[in-house]
């Protein structure tokens, strides 16, 4: 801010202007890159924003690969009984059986809000066999 204010007192900052532009103009016909792109694509990566989206998106790619896996396993379908134990099991079951019985459970997970749906009829079901387990509920 001190250098654009400063040449803009000493009159120079229309050349300095025309000269980065031209500078930008030059480098895009000779390369075919966008040195205001590349340096913004830059400033993204190394925020504190850009770091976390990262490590939001690391973290989603193992929650789903962990969640196919376990529906490669288990038949969701089987376990509506855990409904009489836990009412929240019959919220997100509905949905996700018929994408397990469709067969499109993986491309249906790939939306943000599906795969916390997933994650949360997974973690009702988990309960619901950790009080099993406990002896507080015979098994349905």
């Amino acid at each position: 801010m001190k250098l654009a204010l400063l040449l803009e007192a000493s009159g120079l900052a229309d050349e300095v202007g025309l000269a980065l532009a031209s500078t930008i103009l030059v480098h895009f016909i000779g390369t075919g890159q966008c040195v205001v792109q590349a340096i913004a694509r830059t400033l993204v990566e190394k925020t504190p924003v850009g770091i976390l989206y990262r490590r939001d998106k690391a973290v989603l790619s193992m929650a789903r690969a962990q969640l196919l896996d376990l529906a490669d396993k288990i038949a969701f379908e089987e376990l509506q009984s855990y409904a009489k134990i836990n009412p929240a099991v019959a919220v997100a079951a509905a949905e996700v059986i018929a994408h397990q019985n469709a067969g499109d459970l993986q491309q249906w997970l790939s939306a943000p809000q599906n795969l916390k749906a997933m994650a949360n009829h997974v973690y009702q079901l988990a309960l619901v066999e950790e009080a099993i387990k406990a002896g507080d509920y015979p098994k349905p």
